[in-house]
């Protein structure tokens, strides 16, 4: 009976991530669709998906909003907002800059990031396969950035800037969620909103006036109240029934789908380089996860 209620929740964790990430993967046709440049979709994006999380959190933690507010009064949430606020303005930018293609393939890195960042952290020491895992995607995104320079419908942007912007938005990502597992008891969801909620205020104060308004409402307010809500939400509560492995693997759908919406939407069509590239840091780390996956369920059994 344990064994079976255990295996439930975990097939309810694996379901809750497949859904975010399924998701999620529509966000960067969004963008793309939404006509904004990078401190437009900063302050949209900021303010809606703000705006909507901080509404959900309220609603769902109204009976412990007193514990809620004494974890959000501490240093490591202060961390968790600067890393979500970095994470969400560089990914904006980063996407204005370059080709989907180039953003999801860094992005794609983060998980590895995540398992660098746990030994300054956490005080986790990764194994050689991490580090094996760590060299084959730095090939990869490399082949990435240096074979972007002639796609169909790319945008006009600088490609390394874009994939330095996307790097940061990665690092941004890891960092939050290693201090998420270091501090469990942070109020997730209400970092997440006002890290949305900074960056906006962030684009407001710096942006020119003729960024702040214009764009396509309906892709805008898809992807701030529908789309990243939802998914941001699933994603954010699929590691309480299953393992964050399991979360991680099913997150790289966005690295097959989301290119793909944009190519299917925009036009937007990386060179076969570029495919090369995303293929193999999805190959690597679709090996790194099973093989890590594996072994763990070696030393368990």
């Amino acid at each position: 009976m344990i064994k079976n209620n255990i295996e439930n929740k975990s097939l309810f964790g694996i379901g809750l991530a497949l859904l975010g990430a399924l998701i999620i993967t529509p966000d960067t046709l969004l963008i793309r669709l939404s006509g904004l440049d990078g401190w437009g979709l900063t302050i949209s994006r900021g303010a809606l998906i703000g705006i909507t999380l901080l509404s959900i959190w309220l609603f769902i933690s109204m009976r412990d909003i007193k514990t809620e507010f004494k974890n959000a009064v501490s240093i490591p949430f202060l961390l968790l907002l600067l890393s979500s606020g970095t994470s969400n303005i560089s990914f904006n930018f980063a996407t204005t800059e370059t080709q989907i293609t180039v953003v999801l393939s860094t992005l794609a890195t983060m998980p590895i990031m995540a398992a660098i960042l746990s030994i300054i952290i956490l005080r986790e020491k990764p194994t050689s396969l991490t580090w094996l895992a760590v060299f084959f995607c730095f090939i990869g995104v490399l082949i990435v950035i240096f074979n972007a320079q002639a796609p169909i419908n790319n945008p006009s942007g600088n490609i390394f800037l874009g994939g330095i912007f996307s790097l940061i938005s990665a690092f941004g990502l890891s960092l939050f969620f290693i201090l998420s597992r270091k501090y469990p008891n942070t109020p997730i969801i209400l970092a997440i909103a006002l890290g949305n909620l900074i960056s906006c205020l962030v684009g407001f104060m710096v942006s020119p006036d003729s960024s702040i308004f214009g764009g396509n409402i309906i892709p805008i307010l898809l992807m701030g109240i529908v789309v990243m809500p939802t998914a941001l939400i699933c994603l954010a509560f699929a590691p309480r029934y299953t393992s964050a492995t399991n979360v991680s693997l099913l997150v790289l759908l966005e690295m097959i789908f989301g290119p793909f919406w944009v190519w299917m939407g925009t036009g937007e069509q990386p060179n076969l380089m570029v495919f090369y590239g995303a293929v193999l840091v999805l190959f690597t780390l679709l090996t790194y996860f099973y093989l890590t996956s594996k072994k763990l369920a070696t030393i368990t059994a």
